[in-house]
């Protein structure tokens, strides 16, 4: 015996459901951008970094503001380190950077709402954070695709209290 189909209500229930689907992948898209992972209230001592890497060159993240761990060659080995064995090699860092805010070096204990988000379509790590009631810093590290042997960084210091909608006109 063949279970009756009521074709109308079949298709109704089709439309609802689609509409109940479609609504939830707007409210999903308003949540946050599946591209981002971003991390607040960042602990120094249980700290994992992020490589930021274009297949030649890679910028392994730190946990101090404006440095970065590590810069590490791909393709390149050192095979007389730890144990004779093939070890990704290490080179001279040059991206780390100092910053100060009349006349005070900024460090963890100076800065606040101290930021990292790993944005993942554009590979760029963007770290941000406030130096007391004065500025707000944005810093950004690439490692160029089109590059390879090539990082980027880009930093953006701007003073709190200012409006920047005149510069635009």
């Amino acid at each position: 015996m063949i279970p009756y189909l009521d074709l109308e209500s079949d298709f109704s229930m089709k439309k609802i459901c689609i509409a109940i689907l479609w609504l939830l992948r707007i409210e999903a898209g308003q949540s946050q951008d599946p591209w981002m992972v971003e991390a607040k209230n960042i602990n120094s001592k249980n700290y994992f970094g992020v490589t930021v890497a274009n297949g030649m060159v890679g910028l392994v993240s730190s946990p101090d503001p404006m440095r970065v761990k590590d810069v590490v060659l791909n393709g390149a080995y050192d095979y007389y380190q730890r144990g004779r064995v093939s070890n990704i090699l290490k080179t001279f860092n040059h991206v780390n950077l100092n910053l100060e805010v009349d006349g005070q070096r900024i460090s963890q204990s100076t800065i606040s709402n101290y930021q990292q988000t790993l944005n993942m379509k554009q590979a760029s790590l963007v770290t941000t954070f406030d130096v007391q009631d004065k500025v707000v810093v944005s810093h950004t590290l690439m490692a160029l695709r089109h590059l390879p042997y090539t990082a980027l960084t880009i930093v953006e210091i701007k003073a709190k209290g200012m409006d920047y909608t005149d510069e635009c006109n």
